[in-house]
């Protein structure tokens, strides 16, 4: 079974993060440093909790995604503790040092909708007309092929920086249990 990492909700997982990260997230600024210690503590805390160690996908403005992960074979009791324990690490460590830096970066307008982030990052950098819109790019996503999307690096670094949820077609799989 292939999944992605997910978040959920605050309210099913209250968000404790630690002290270290309340300076740049009261500021409303996370620097790159911050950012890039964020995930290192976020890959330890994964490490630290009996998995593999997972490879991070970093894009071209220095974001990085979460990994598709292969659980085959693993009992449904194994997969949910490592989901509670990918959502426990996540909120500790990036959930919202993430949020922000993506902020930063890719909506500077603080657009609602992340699809229209995307858009317009994509229409920006060339990939798609002026006149691609969100709506376009909902409908590209739901056709397999994604439309050239999930593998051109420039595409991807926009719907990622985003916050779209999208895989690349070339993405190293995590194999956490092993």
């Amino acid at each position: 079974m292939r999944d992605r990492c997910w978040i959920p909700t605050a309210a099913k997982y209250p968000i404790s993060r630690s002290p270290r990260w309340r300076r740049p997230l009261q500021a409303g600024k996370v620097s790159q440093a911050d950012y890039e210690r964020a995930w290192a503590d976020y890959k330890q805390c994964i490490i630290d909790k009996g998995y593999a160690e997972p490879t991070f996908d970093k894009y071209d403005n220095g974001i990085y995604a979460l990994p598709s992960y292969n659980t085959d074979g693993a009992s449904k009791e194994a997969v949910r503790k490592l989901n509670d324990d990918l959502t426990s690490c996540s909120m500790l460590h990036v959930t919202d040092i993430n949020t922000v830096y993506r902020l930063q970066l890719g909506n500077p307008k603080l657009l609602l909708n992340d699809k229209e982030v995307a858009a317009d990052c994509l229409r920006k950098e060339g990939i798609k007309p002026k006149d691609y819109t969100a709506d376009k790019l909902e409908k590209d996503l739901e056709s397999g092929e994604s439309a050239g999307l999930r593998d051109n690096r420039k595409a991807l670094t926009c719907l990622v920086t985003a916050g779209v949820n999208v895989t690349a077609s070339d993405e190293t799989v995590w194999y956490p249990l092993k």
